[in-house]
């Protein structure tokens, strides 16, 4: 909004209108096209902080003059001391006071909050500010609890809600201290700043996760909160054409997003693993990203049941390198181990049945067969550690059928999977999806 356009607005109202307790709202529309829908600026008018300190000191001024009647010219030198009096503690030692010109909406603004504001900031006896980002025609971002800002500000935009107008008045202790900064800044020398807040970002969230101990970072809740407060940071940058610091942000939102990602799929692995449901299991903790032992752990413990004996010893090997400690792990590796033993064990006595060229009599051949798919099977249906198992690839088509008759006679059903052109024939039992 152009200084005219301010002007023409203030013509319409009185200042007693303005600084009365509900103080006046006024709306406009968004004069910058929008970059990105997931940040906006919550826009409200400019209240030129010029024009606005300008007519508080005239009314006080006229105040003064009429009670001494006094005649002839305005200055228009702003005056602190009527201006205090209208003002309420912010501090409890009343160094630093506040007055809410527009009241604001929501919550107050977060600690550590990245503030989007526009100022103006007043030295006694001036007309002119000393600082102003109407001036500059821009509006300025800090990062509160820090030394961005003077101490009084800082504490003052701490109590502010985002679309709020104020004006504060500062103690010289909490603003440049006994000295100043000669000749712009003089010693001893009180501010006043009128503020309005265009809105926040909880950039403190991302700062506070790095505090959090190692089991608070895994809850959803937080990690939710920093991804949330990394991806408005990114489209700050974007919308004000910092690219770079755009890309950083984002990729580290994406870096999180992920962790959380994978953080869902891992619970959903050992949901699956307690449902006795091995091949969802393997496929969550196929799709996560970020690896962690736990996801190793659940992904070999659900190979296991899969029958996938070398497979799960990979898993749990890398989950165990990344926890060398973890007894959980260990034990998880060392029953891998024996039902690997177990099964080639019965595998090789399957495969010498076929091979053995010393059993001439076909009759105790056939026995001897029958006995071995029978045990082979019962060897399965009674072990509660597995639901599928490999048949012995090179076993002959008698000895296959045979394993099929008892895997009908007990319930259980033989499956097979393709991989890479090479057909594998699994046991398994009925419950397995």
């Amino acid at each position: 909004m152009s200084k005219e356009n301010v002007e023409e607005l203030f013509d319409q109202f009185t200042l007693k209108e303005l600084m009365s307790k509900d103080g006046i709202q006024f709306e406009m529309g968004n004069e910058e096209p929008e970059l990105d829908d997931a940040f906006n600026y919550n826009q409200v008018v400019n209240l030129s902080g010029d024009d606005l300190l300008a007519e508080i000191n005239m009314y006080e001024f006229l105040e003064e003059s009429a009670e001494a009647g006094c005649e002839g010219s305005i200055s228009l030198g702003l005056h602190f001391r009527k201006v205090k009096s209208k003002l309420d503690d912010l501090s409890s030692d009343g160094r630093i006071k506040k007055k809410v010109m527009q009241e604001g909406t929501g919550d107050v603004v977060p600690e550590k909050a990245l503030v989007i504001i526009k100022y103006s900031g007043y030295f006694e006896d001036q007309d002119e500010p000393y600082d102003s980002t109407h001036a500059r025609g821009t509006t300025e971002r800090y990062t509160l609890g820090g030394t961005e800002l003077l101490y009084g500000l800082d504490v003052g935009i701490q109590s502010m809600k985002k679309g709020e107008i104020a004006i504060f008045w500062i103690d010289y202790t909490c603003a440049y201290g006994e000295m100043g900064c000669p000749p712009l800044i003089p010693p001893r020398g009180d501010v006043m700043f009128i503020v309005q807040l265009i809105d926040y970002l909880d950039s403190g969230t991302v700062n506070n996760f790095e505090n959090l101990t190692v089991q608070e970072k895994k809850t959803y809740a937080n990690v939710k909160l920093q991804v949330n407060s990394l991806f408005k940071i990114a489209a700050d940058n974007f919308k004000r054409k910092k690219y770079n610091q755009a890309v950083r942000d984002y990729k580290q939102q994406d870096k999180e997003a992920q962790k959380l990602l994978s953080k869902s799929r891992q619970n959903l692995a050992i949901c699956y693993n307690i449902q006795d449901i091995p091949r969802l299991a393997c496929i969550e903790c196929n799709a996560a990203t970020h690896k962690t032992a736990k996801i190793y752990y659940h992904h070999g413990k659900a190979l296991i049941k899969m029958g996938e004996y070398s497979e799960a010893l990979t898993k749990l090997n890398k989950s165990l390198n990344m926890e060398p400690a973890n007894q959980t792990v260990i034990s998880e590796i060392n029953k891998a181990i024996t039902l690997q033993k177990k099964y080639m064990r019965i595998q090789k006595d399957l495969w010498s049945n076929c091979l053995d060229p010393k059993k001439a009599d076909e009759e105790e051949k056939d026995k001897q067969r029958d006995k071995m798919a029978r045990e082979f099977v019962e060897t399965f249906v009674n072990d509660n550690a597995v639901q599928r198992q490999e048949i012995p690839a090179g076993i002959d088509a008698s000895l296959l059928e045979l394993i099929r008759k008892h895997a009908a006679l007990s319930g259980m059903n033989i499956a097979s999977v393709s991989r890479f052109d090479k057909e594998t024939r699994y046991l398994q039992k009925p419950d397995y999806v």
